[in-house]
């Protein structure tokens, strides 16, 4: 449409941000097929090292307020005091990956209400959860989110255009990581995402 024709200034703009909203969701799905199939062929490595808890947390609250603050919902991210000063031996980096992943379905799917952030140590388990006041989903859904894109009924994320890969890649790292991923969750009362995974706590190590 560009190409062809005179278009107002307005016109133009609302062309480039379909470009540009569309560019970054190609971008986004060539990254989740990427990761997805280096799960899927063993090449995917897991890296432990000593990290504080609390600023992994934070690091994920500072990456996701701007765009809930600005969708209008309230962002949440609880610590237990007992786990501020807490160092665990993990792999950070796949951690923030599958969180972020959470973070970015809890904002594509709540409109208003709120997301929470959270975290706990329990017998030698870190427990992740992402929970939000969202759309929900159908008991019956429920499992097949967590397959791959090709396995799983789109019909529920089409308004939200997903590719069905972030939640199976969630699945997949967490599984790498030794632990597991489940749902809790019920049609118009939002989900609860729980990640649980094995880690060591540094007990003599500050950061």
């Amino acid at each position: 449409m560009l190409l062809h024709g005179e278009h107002s200034p307005e016109d133009v703009k609302d062309f480039a941000g379909s470009i540009h909203k569309s560019g970054k969701r190609m971008l986004q799905l060539i990254a989740n097929i990427m990761d997805f199939a280096k799960i899927d062929s063993g090449q995917e490595a897991v890296a432990k090292q000593p990290f504080s808890l609390l600023a992994m947390m934070h690091k994920i609250f500072d990456m996701y307020k701007s765009p809930v603050f600005a969708k209008g919902i309230e962002l949440s991210c609880v610590v237990p005091i007992e786990l501020t000063n807490t160092v665990i031996i993990a792999d950070e980096h796949k951690l923030i990956q599958i969180l972020a992943k959470l973070m970015d379905n809890a904002l594509n799917f709540t409109k208003e209400g709120m997301i929470e952030l959270s975290c706990a140590i329990r017998d030698h388990l870190l427990i992740l959860k992402v929970k939000d006041s969202g759309v929900g989903i159908a008991r019956s859904e429920q499992a097949k989110i967590f397959e791959s894109f090709y396995q799983t009924d789109m019909s529920f994320t089409r308004d939200q255009a997903g590719a069905g890969l972030g939640l199976p890649i969630c699945k997949g790292l967490a599984r790498l990581l030794g632990g597991d991923i489940t749902v809790n969750s019920e049609p118009g009362k939002g989900s609860e995402f729980t990640l649980e995974v094995p880690i060591e706590v540094a007990e003599n190590l500050s950061l």
